[in-house]
């Protein structure tokens, strides 16, 4: 799980980086979006990706991805079966802190029962959102709480 989490990191990181723009925002003057945005709030503090985007795992699996790097870089994945317009359950979401200076130290926090709402799908883009607890993959005394998980992404693929 941890190479899992490590390889979606820097895949993660190497997408953020090519794509980054000096505006920081994810839409074109007329609101049209170029790849994706995904915000919240993460143990209450405001969090907003530097870029986001939607996957899709075959043809049963969905997920969107994001990151934010200040310091140290901090994501959000969320992997979802149903992305029909409605709420659903079974989803899985996982946030990882990866000190830059040391990136095979990365902290994972995981939920395996993420209740998420689609409010939009089509082929090329899905938006909705989700709150969740996540647990310390090596610590279940700590957690990071995830409220009001906000995205809007393209698919990339």
């Amino acid at each position: 799980m941890k190479k899992l989490s490590l390889s979606l990191m820097v895949i993660l990181l190497a997408f953020l980086f090519a794509c980054s723009s000096d505006n920081s925002t994810n839409n074109t003057n007329d609101g049209t979006l170029i790849i994706g945005t995904v915000q919240g709030s993460v143990d209450g503090k405001t969090w907003k990706s530097q870029q986001g985007m939607a996957t899709k795992i075959g043809s049963e699996l969905f997920q969107i991805s994001a990151a934010t790097v200040l310091g140290s870089s901090e994501s959000i994945a969320l992997v979802f079966p149903n992305m029909a317009v409605g709420t659903h359950g079974n989803a899985v979401c996982t946030f990882s802190i990866m000190n830059l200076s040391d990136p095979l130290n990365t902290i994972s926090y995981t939920n395996t029962n993420v209740t998420y709402t689609i409010t939009a799908s089509s082929e090329t883009e899905i938006s909705g959102s989700f709150s969740c607890t996540t647990t310390n993959t090596k610590n279940s005394s700590q957690t990071k709480k995830l409220e009001n998980i906000k995205f809007r992404c393209k698919f990339v693929n």
